[in-house]
């Protein structure tokens, strides 16, 4: 049977405001408009689903408090955004690795779709209705038979003389319901740095640091991440010590450890043939890059692509194909 879980939807309205916001519209009844910046600052966030019904329990929720309660009620569905971006990121690495045991389509990220109320400028307007909204009869939603369409609590009541019995009892809703912004609205933050600054201290002691390079652009010709396996040649597994502190994690973290010596090991290769390999650690992954350039269409590029293609570098197992990559710039 297939089972319906009601989410906190609190993170769900956490994502940006690309998330999907058209108009549900499948099933009968009416439709329900998108979510706008017209809807106002701040919002109710009253119910949420998740699973392949979601999106029809969504709307018909919200068109009951349309209809009902008068309240301008909308739908987020968050799951098919996260969907295409999932596939763009699955895409990213076949470019990189086209012989990548991974799934190219369906990924198994399920519609979620939160349920909101609109119409407040305000966080005070928005709090001082929130009671009220908490107290709304709960909807009466309409799935195939077999299946539920809310939550349910197991209540355990004693009877003497027999035990315990189990009942259970749907759970209303919007009793959980809380205030929220807009995600169509930005909040007038500063924009985050394109780069995250602490991949700066993370290659300060990296002597094959690509952002020691003065240029705009490099190729990206190998990612490490996830388990790696060590064959070094120079002993330069005695010089890891230190790196995993500087990212946060424990000595015991050998898979990151890991990947950072693997691409020094595989730009050390490179450099000996004469190429001018960088490496760059991030959080979660070392890159090893081969040049420097002006701007990304660099026919260097081109170049240095070519070469590679002529020699027989099949034990690194580079990508078949190196990608253009920003090379990371820091204020000084």
């Amino acid at each position: 049977m297939a089972r319906l879980i009601q989410l906190s939807c609190g993170w769900l309205l956490a994502a940006s405001i690309c998330h999907a916001l058209a108009a549900p519209s499948n099933g009968t009844g009416g439709t329900i408009p998108p979510l706008s910046p017209e809807a106002g600052n701040w919002l109710i966030c009253c119910a949420s689903y998740t699973g392949a019904d979601a999106p029809e329990l969504a709307r018909q929720c919200a068109l009951i408090i349309r209809t009902r309660d008068n309240l301008p009620a909308y739908v987020i569905n968050y799951g098919e955004q996260e969907r295409k971006k999932r596939e763009a990121e699955i895409e990213q690495e076949l470019k990189l690795n086209p012989d990548a045991r991974m799934p190219r389509r369906g990924a198994k990220i399920p519609d979620q779709c939160a349920v909101v109320i609109g119409g407040y400028q305000t966080i005070d307007a928005a709090r001082a209705s929130l009671d009220k909204v908490k107290k709304l009869n709960a909807p009466e939603l309409k799935v195939a038979e077999g299946k539920v369409n809310s939550d349910v609590v197991s209540l355990y009541v004693p009877v003497p003389g027999k035990g315990v019995e189990i009942r259970r009892e749907m759970v209303n809703p919007f009793t959980r319901s809380f205030v929220t912004r807009n995600p169509t609205i930005p909040n007038n933050l500063p924009p985050p740095p394109k780069f995250d600054p602490f991949i700066k201290k993370l290659n300060a002691e990296e002597s094959y640091s690509l952002l020691r390079t003065n240029k705009k652009w490099t190729l990206l010709v190998k990612e490490y991440r996830g388990a790696t396996m060590v064959q070094s040649t120079t002993g330069s597994a005695n010089q890891a010590g230190g790196f995993l502190e500087k990212i946060g994690f424990s000595k015991n973290s050998d898979t990151l450890n890991a990947c950072a010596l693997q691409a020094r090991e595989t730009a050390r290769v490179l450099r000996r043939l004469e190429f001018e390999a960088h490496v760059l650690h991030t959080k979660t992954t070392s890159m090893v890059t081969i040049g420097s350039f002006d701007r990304e269409d660099d026919p260097k590029m081109q170049q240095v692509v070519a070469h590679l293609s002529k020699l027989n570098l099949s034990p690194l197992d580079l990508a078949a194909k190196p990608v253009p990559m920003e090379i990371p710039r820091f204020d000084r």
